[in-house]
């Protein structure tokens, strides 16, 4: 097999670098982050993808490439799209933490290694800790309960389990 990059976002656009690396059997995406010009087009302050489709807004407008076996498995299974095919994503490897290099990074399995530095992995933290909408480290489960009686739909987030990040020299 061929070296080959396949460029899921990040061309002619500011952001949103999502290049997947294939050489020799082995895949590596390159960032997974959030195409700011694209998103936009879409969503603003008050109107952000919907919680109870999962990536489903996220894949109709283009903004995650629908690859199977690279998204969170109970993700993938709530938009019947198995997440166990052979088309295994090797690692991760995030440059740096700005929304438009690592903000898609919660829809990745955990069991595929996320590489990046120390100071990459402390800054994500604190988004999340200090009230960011998006999981970067710790990921959760949204579990959707629905009720005939108000018709609406309520959603319960718990801890299920941490990205599998690995902090390198850079």
């Amino acid at each position: 097999m061929s070296s080959k990059i396949t460029f899921y976002g990040g061309v002619h656009e500011i952001g949103g670098n999502k290049f997947l690396v294939e050489d020799k059997g082995t895949r590596i995406f390159l960032d997974f982050g959030m195409q700011m010009g694209k998103a936009n087009q879409y969503f603003a302050e008050f109107v952000n993808p919907r919680t109870c489709n999962g990536m489903g807004d996220l894949f109709e407008f283009g903004l995650l490439p629908k690859l199977k076996g690279l998204y969170r498995r109970d993700y993938a299974k709530h938009m019947a799209f198995d997440g166990n095919e052979d088309n295994e994503i090797n690692a991760v490897i995030l440059t740096h933490a700005h929304v438009d290099h690592a903000a898609y990074i919660h829809y990745i399995r955990p069991d595929i290694p996320i590489y990046c530095s120390e100071g990459t992995k402390l800054i994500m933290q604190a988004m999340q800790d200090t009230g960011s909408s998006e999981d970067y480290i710790t990921l959760f489960s949204r579990k959707i309960f629905k009720s005939k009686r108000i018709r609406t739909e309520i959603y319960q987030k718990r801890k299920v389990m941490r990205l599998n990040i690995r902090v390198k020299l850079m």
